[in-house]
């Protein structure tokens, strides 16, 4: 049954679904390892000013640490030009609720000493066995093994970008993404029909990949970076289906595809479980849309669209229809994280990754 493993009773509150993903272990573990960074960094700063604010450090209580995560994300939806404008006294921008959850140096100490792994067991950028992902690699996995839901069939899997212009070896440059171009990549798998993220990881080039994990029964869709013939018949055979458009310059393509296409022209190529398809739809079209399926038909289907103020009947492909349908789960859970999340910049480009994972 496709949906939530797991649905708090009735009567159903936020702090319940809140309590499904951050668990009592987590958060105990932050309170831990952030207690340890910030005695850590006492001890061992020779330098701390006697005016400092650091010297105010108490540790951090498991309750604080709930108040803190609480407004990371109501600064999302209370957003102010500066952390110092929430507790701003001012008429215009008066916002007593942060104040009575924090004072604003706690607030800044706790984000300050922020920490969820302890870094004397981690490699410095500059030492044999350095990890860019290692200061934020438990909560990956934390929320990997708690999304709590099972999915339909139709599942897409995409890029997402947590956008940043720290300086780190993670950084990519994606020309097509319109919220931000520089960030760091995330691959995201989501339910194409109800766009619910299922699982995701930090792209960091070829030197890492992804966990080996078993999609049996399901139908991806995808695009054309990950698109290949190989790829199709290898997941075929795991019992895996997949759907998406591929680059004109991949290997074992039908040769005809390499022709030109008339407007409206549609060709059909299929070997083994592999059905192909070209279309032309357009005349702004230079080159003809190229997929492979293997859950696809060699079937058109008719839909209304306007042209220039008239309405016609066109037919297209039933993959390209399917591919449409099912492609853009990635891109709405973009959309609701954007409309929620708080893209203060900050330091440290670790800290901008768990508070996008937060959101």
């Amino acid at each position: 049954m496709q949906g939530p493993k797991y649905i708090p009773p009735i009567p159903m509150t936020p702090i319940q679904y809140f309590y499904l993903f951050f668990t009592t272990s987590l958060l105990n573990s932050i309170v831990t390892q952030t207690n340890n960074y910030a005695r850590t960094f006492l001890q061992t700063q020779k330098n701390i000013s006697p005016h400092s604010q650091v010297l105010k450090w108490k540790d951090i209580t498991l309750t604080e640490l709930k108040g803190f995560i609480a407004c990371l994300l109501n600064m999302a939806i209370k957003r102010q030009p500066t952390i110092s404008s929430y507790w701003s006294t001012s008429p215009s921008q008066n916002v007593p609720w942060f104040r009575n959850m924090f004072s604003r140096d706690r607030f800044q100490l706790i984000l300050k000493f922020f920490h969820l792994v302890d870094n004397k067991n981690l490699a410095g950028p500059r030492q044999p066995g350095y990890d860019p992902c290692a200061k934020f690699q438990p909560l990956i996995d934390q929320a990997n093994s708690l999304f709590h839901y099972v999915p339909h069939q139709q599942l897409s899997v995409d890029e997402s970008l947590v956008g940043t212009t720290n300086h780190t070896q993670l950084m990519q440059y994606l020309p097509n993404k319109h919220h931000h171009r520089w960030g760091i990549r995330l691959w995201m798998l989501c339910d194409s029909v109800s766009k619910y993220c299922v699982s995701f990881f930090l792209y960091i080039g070829g030197a890492k990949n992804g966990e080996n994990t078993s999609e049996k029964g399901y139908h991806i869709f995808m695009d054309n970076f990950f698109m290949s013939i190989p790829l199709a018949k290898e997941l075929y055979k795991l019992q895996t289906f997949i759907t998406g458009t591929i680059r004109r310059n991949r290997k074992w393509l039908p040769a005809a595809f390499g022709n030109k296409f008339q407007v409206g022209q549609t060709q059909y190529f299929c070997s083994g479980p592999i059905l192909s398809v070209g279309y032309h739809e357009k005349n702004s079209q230079r080159f003809p849309v190229l997929l492979l399926s293997t859950h696809g038909q060699a079937t058109e289907r008719e839909y209304s669209r306007v042209c220039r103020g008239n309405q016609k009947t066109v037919k297209t492909p039933q993959i390209i229809q399917s591919y449409n349908k099912f492609m853009g789960g990635i891109d709405t859970s973009d959309m609701m994280l954007y409309s929620n999340i708080d893209e203060r910049r900050t330091i440290k480009y670790w800290k901008k990754v768990c508070f996008n994972i937060f959101s």
